[in-house]
């Protein structure tokens, strides 16, 4: 649903109550779209208690913040939001997407999402100790369907590290964070691991036993080695990583070595 007046998203929220019979889904009227090119170039604030399947808000120069007690069953979107500083506590989403919010730093402490999406956001720094990217499971129909879950982060300066004790439960990419130097020592990733032109990337934790996915490495110039006992269940690819010119015999890779 498109909204034009601040009136209309206060009446969309009155509606958009828990379908209680539906293990808790939103009614489908509750998604919520808003940018500039409709009448909310001046908006500063919007209405607190927002409920809805899927909102996005986007190009809102104005926006101060993002309206407390908002509560989004699937996915929130954040674009172009330059005065926003901070993300809600303890938010809750089947995936959150952050792009060109440049004063966001971080996310707070208790944050659950499925797929996390953070795009050209200058400050963005910090991830909470113990994140968990990890998809919902839901009944529809009579069938159990689970979502699954990303963290990509890209083009984000100011991200050095990961934090310790993070599950991540498909894939992890990080590419163009220039000030990223190394994974966690104590982390989960279900999938593929990709890191991609982050020029001062040093290289993996030595207890790195296990990728469940593809390994990629990509126009990393520090990376020397590979964890010594390494096992790669896809396959390892390395392009443009002119340091990294051994592999130990050690390193067990069930799918292609691929050299580019």
């Amino acid at each position: 649903m498109f909204l034009t007046t601040i009136d209309d998203i206060a009446r969309l929220s009155s509606r958009c109550v828990w379908d209680a019979g539906i293990s808790g889904f939103y009614r489908e009227t509750g998604s919520i779209y808003i940018d500039s090119n409709m009448a909310f170039k001046e908006v500063e604030t919007l209405p607190p208690n927002l409920k809805a399947c899927d909102v996005t808000l986007s190009s809102m120069p104005s926006l101060c913040a993002i309206p407390p007690g908002l509560q989004v069953r699937d996915r929130l979107i954040l674009r172009n939001l330059p005065q926003i500083t901070e993300i809600p506590d303890d938010l809750r989403v089947s995936e959150l997407q952050l792009t060109r919010c440049h004063r966001v730093k971080s996310l707070p402490f208790g944050t659950t999402t499925g797929s996390l999406f953070v795009t050209d956001c200058a400050s963005f720094s910090d991830i909470p100790a113990g994140f968990q990217a990890y998809g919902q499971t839901y009944y529809l129909g009579g069938r159990c369907l689970t979502s699954t879950a990303d963290l990509v982060i890209s083009k984000c300066p100011s991200l050095s590290i990961l934090p310790e004790g993070m599950r991540i439960q498909r894939n992890l990419l990080i590419s163009f964070c220039h000030s990223f130097v190394g994974l966690p020592h104590r982390m989960y990733v279900g999938g593929t691991i990709a890191i991609r032109h982050c020029r001062n990337f040093e290289g993996f934790p030595e207890n790195l036993g296990l990728v469940r996915g593809d390994l990629i490495i990509e126009d990393c110039l520090h990376v020397v080695d590979l964890p010594r006992y390494l096992n790669i269940y896809g396959n390892l690819i390395i392009k443009n990583c002119p340091n990294l010119n051994s592999i130990h015999d050690g390193i067990n890779v069930k799918g292609k070595v691929i050299r580019i």
